[in-house]
């Protein structure tokens, strides 16, 4: 659809016609596959309408091409959830396909590599034998949970087995490792040890932010605590290398008529953005049981420390997949004064779109540094394809290359 002036009309044949429902979305990534400056989709396909997910590649006046087979993807890529964020640290975006558990690594030529999701350490629960079907996930949210500069994967269940009593992992947490000997990245789990906990209940969507402004990424979920609440939980920081969360209480236990068959709730999308722009992310939460709770935007009156929010202009390229790091002040570069990495992306979780800039909780820094590195298709409007800036003011909306602006 084309905005035209805050209003929006369809674009007749911007995507091309197929066999599978006219697409058959349930999530969708925005990523520059191929370098030419132009952001181009790729689509999830659950199981149930077909499982052929596609890649859309831009030719620009709003026309995509059907590019799944051309870019060495496979034609059977079923899932619900993905995240099209760089994993491996060359700038470009892979696809990590939830629901299928499939990870697709950039060549850098325009076309993809198979990984296999289980030997690079992103090992799934099995799903129920008898009932396999109805057993998948579907969200999955990408940060850097640890403050080590390395992209770390959240995953949020949805299985059915769950809500019938069998305990699983509401948020599955993979830390990552770094690279192996051949460019793949390697992830560890570290749920258990994080003190995430196995609920009865499914999920259905994750997202990793600082919803306190502490500096630590906080994991939100759409298993409920409340009839109208996600659960939240907040970081504690590490422990030997390992973030450790707080559980809130009720985590999956909430139960009521509003399901005949006695389901603990959960909701799906949990969406962050800071609506009122007083530097808290709030959350907009769909419940998914009835319409007398309905959608619910939440907004965060929690305790705040500073923050940081940066966008990019056209001029730097428009932001998608432009990585934003944050120092502490006078620590420009230096892994140990690290704040924050965050890779700024149009969508996150599951269904969700989000605002497209790079938020940081910032503890009680009051100024930092801050650097911007630009994705390949951008990287020839900086020297370097960086930018670099220091003892940035906290408390500000920080919009580059033009200026900034408190909320």
């Amino acid at each position: 659809m084309r905005n035209n002036a805050g209003s929006f009309e369809i674009v007749p044949g911007a995507i091309p016609a197929n066999s599978r429902n006219n697409v058959g979305g349930r999530s969708l990534a925005v990523l520059d596959y191929n370098d030419d400056g132009l952001l181009d989709l790729f689509i999830t396909q659950d199981r149930f309408e077909g499982g052929q997910g596609v890649l859309l590649r831009n030719k620009g006046g709003f026309q995509f091409v059907a590019a799944t087979a051309s870019a060495n993807l496979p034609t059977n890529i079923e899932g619900f959830g993905v995240s099209a964020k760089d994993l491996t640290g060359d700038g470009r975006g892979d696809l990590y396909v939830v629901g299928s558990n499939r990870l697709f690594i950039a060549n850098g030529n325009g076309t993809f590599r198979e990984v296999g999701a289980k030997a690079a350490g992103l090992v799934r629960p099995a799903p129920d034998p008898n009932r396999p079907k109805v057993d998948f996930d579907t969200g999955v949210s990408v940060g850097d949970v640890n403050r080590d500069g390395l992209p770390d994967v959240a995953v949020a269940e949805h299985y059915a087995s769950s809500a019938k009593g069998r305990m699983i992992p509401a948020v599955s947490l993979y830390l990552n490792k770094g690279l192996n000997s051949k460019g793949n990245p390697v992830f560890q789990d570290v749920t258990s040890t994080a003190g995430l906990p196995s609920v009865a209940s499914r999920n259905g969507d994750v997202n990793i932010n600082d919803y306190d402004n502490d500096g630590w990424p906080d994991i939100a979920a759409g298993v409920a605590v409340s009839r109208t609440r996600p659960a939240l939980f907040r970081s504690l920081g590490l422990t030997n290398g390992v973030p450790r969360f707080a559980v809130p209480a009720g985590v999956g236990e909430v139960k009521d008529a509003a399901d005949a068959q006695g389901q603990a709730h959960h909701g799906l999308p949990v969406a962050a953005a800071d609506y009122n722009k007083d530097g808290r992310l709030d959350i907009f939460f769909d419940y998914f049981f009835n319409n007398v709770d309905g959608q619910l935007l939440l907004r965060n009156e929690t305790s705040s420390g500073h923050w940081l929010s940066v966008s990019l202009g056209r001029a730097l390229g428009g932001g998608i997949g432009a990585k934003v790091s944050v120092y502490r002040a006078g620590g420009l570069g230096d892994p140990k004064a690290l704040i924050g990495q965050r890779e700024i992306a149009a969508t996150d979780g599951y269904t969700a779109g989000v605002p497209d800039d790079a938020h940081f909780g910032l503890g009680a820094n009051t100024a930092v540094d801050v650097r911007v590195t630009l994705p390949p298709d951008s990287r020839n409007l900086a020297t370097n394809g960086v930018v670099d800036l220091k003892n940035v003011q906290a408390d500000q909306y920080l919009r580059l290359p033009s200026g900034c602006g408190s909320p």
